[in-house]
């Protein structure tokens, strides 16, 4: 009995030994443990506070923002009335350059609401110019079936001069006057004056896809500032002309197609095929004369058939004699 007394005391006091020793480690967890709470504690209150200022720049931003926008529409508000004043004013002279210079200012305005005062000019003004540059003006404002309209009046009329704004003002209404249009510019591209087919090409280079056929015949006219003017469309929209052409500017176009192959060609080798650079240029030139069924055609349609130039194996274009 006294045997199991001395162990049970000696177990008990190693309990109590160890209680002991295991103190100041638990409450040092206890304490780290703590330290981790009040930590993040401390970052969440920092992350509050570092977006509630976030929030609060953000809104003085957008404020300021506001309020320069504010200041910049009653600024450009401002201008507009002064120009529609100053517009307006010139509408009242009895100056017509100077009444056309106002219908003109008042469409560049963007001012809708004077739609109605250019419509009213358009409709009774005493000269033609001036009428011509309220079409213009109502133009601008948006209103394209009102000039229209003026527009197939002119141009079916006998006043030369309304006749030249019609051509023009068609261009200037765009794409949707093509049907109204086209029969008008087919006339003028085949004027006998120099001026109306340029005044054509001019009006043709707006009305998008229906007047490439116009341009493309224009394109060979025989006026050399007319052709150029059509050519310089024609390309821009990427259109290759098929048209007879004479002298060295055939030439001058075959050539230039030829470059412009050869740099698709040497971008894209793909489309060599099984042949070298050399021998697909020479197949592109060929494409590019034209085929008679006899050599008996007009002399302007045979004029490539002369040995004027000539691919070597490179590819490059030299001439011959």
């Amino acid at each position: 009995m006294a045997e199991r007394s001395k162990r049970t005391s000696a177990v008990a006091a190693v309990v109590i030994a160890a209680l002991a020793a295991a103190g100041p480690a638990y409450r040092g967890w206890r304490g780290y443990q703590k330290l981790r709470v009040e930590q993040a504690a401390e970052q969440a209150r920092a992350a509050a506070e570092l977006a509630a200022a976030d929030r609060a720049r953000a809104d003085q931003i957008r404020f300021e923002s506001q309020a320069e926008r504010l200041r910049a529409d009653q600024e450009r508000k401002g201008r507009v009335g002064a120009n529609v004043d100053a517009a307006l004013r010139q509408l009242a002279s009895e100056q017509p350059m100077t009444q056309c210079d106002g219908a003109l200012a008042l469409g560049r305005t963007g001012s809708k609401e004077h739609i109605a005062t250019l419509q009213n000019v358009l409709a009774t003004a005493t000269y033609g110019s001036v009428r011509n540059c309220a079409a213009s003006g109502l133009v601008q404002l948006g209103d394209k079936q009102t000039p229209l309209a003026a527009y197939r009046e002119w141009a079916a009329g006998r006043d030369s001069d309304l006749q030249r704004a019609a051509i023009m003002g068609f261009g200037e209404v765009g794409p949707e006057a093509a049907e109204d249009a086209l029969p008008y510019l087919h006339a003028w591209a085949n004027s006998p004056h120099m001026d109306e087919r340029y005044l054509a090409v001019e009006s043709l280079s707006k009305l998008g896809p229906a007047g490439m056929p116009l341009l493309e015949q224009l394109a060979s006219d025989t006026d050399k500032n007319v052709r150029e003017r059509a050519l310089s469309i024609v390309r821009d929209d990427g259109t290759r002309v098929r048209v007879p052409l004479t002298g060295s500017a055939a030439a001058l176009r075959v050539e230039n197609h030829i470059q412009r192959d050869s740099y698709a060609l040497l971008h894209d080798p793909t489309r060599l095929g099984t042949g070298g650079i050399g021998e697909k240029l020479r197949e592109l030139r060929d494409d590019r004369q034209p085929q008679h069924e006899s050599s008996q055609g007009p002399p302007e349609m045979n004029v490539l058939e002369r040995p004027c130039d000539r691919l070597d194996a490179e590819g490059v274009v030299r001439p011959v004699g």
